[in-house]
């Protein structure tokens, strides 16, 4: 991993860490209104979404959720199956029994479900750019699971971590779409 991205990486973390928690909320807020707009416009049947971390400040999904279970919609969320960067997603149900794995991010316990490739897909972002790159934690989960899969990728992150270029490797998944606060950025990818 390079220096620079080291370097973003805190910057971004820096940003996130800088807000007040009521703050913080309320951007989230703000960005997961964006979201159901966008997928209301997109109008999926299937839709992948990320639970939040407990450890790790992330933009929250709850409204999605709860506005995605309005609309009928069906949800998958991740779970990671080993360590060496295998993750899947699972259907999750309002009533799915829940575990936590070592990031502090929630996982369906039981996965009796079979896997699917949703029609869009919400990741987290600990930054990006405006060209739809995204930076997260660095692990590549999202990297390996989105790699040609055909769907709508939506990044969520504040606009504070959204910056003109940042380094990229040829691995490296672009966002469709990056929602902060301020915007619903429609990228090139």
């Amino acid at each position: 991993m390079s220096d620079t991205k080291i370097t973003l990486r805190e910057i971004f973390k820096d940003y996130r860490n800088s807000y007040s928690d009521v703050d913080w909320m309320e951007l989230s807020n703000q960005i997961q209104k964006k979201a159901c707009s966008l997928i209301s416009e997109l109008n999926p049947e299937r839709i992948g979404i990320y639970l939040k971390s407990t450890k790790s400040r992330e933009v929250d999904t709850d409204y999605i959720i709860r506005n995605i279970f309005s609309e009928q919609r069906k949800l998958f969320v991740p779970r990671v199956t080993d360590k060496s960067g295998i993750m899947v997603l699972t259907e999750y149900l309002s009533d799915s029994k829940m575990t936590t794995n070592l990031w502090g991010i929630p996982e369906v316990l039981d996965v009796a479900s079979e896997e699917s490739v949703p029609e869009v897909m919400i990741v987290p972002m600990l930054g990006g750019d405006f060209r739809g790159f995204r930076m997260g934690y660095g692990k590549g989960y999202y990297d390996r699971f989105l790699e040609g899969k055909e769907l709508i990728k939506i990044g969520l992150c504040p606009s504070t971590c959204l910056i003109d270029k940042i380094p990229n490797d040829s691995f490296d998944v672009k966002m469709n779409y990056i929602i902060t606060e301020a915007e619903i950025l429609r990228t090139n990818a």
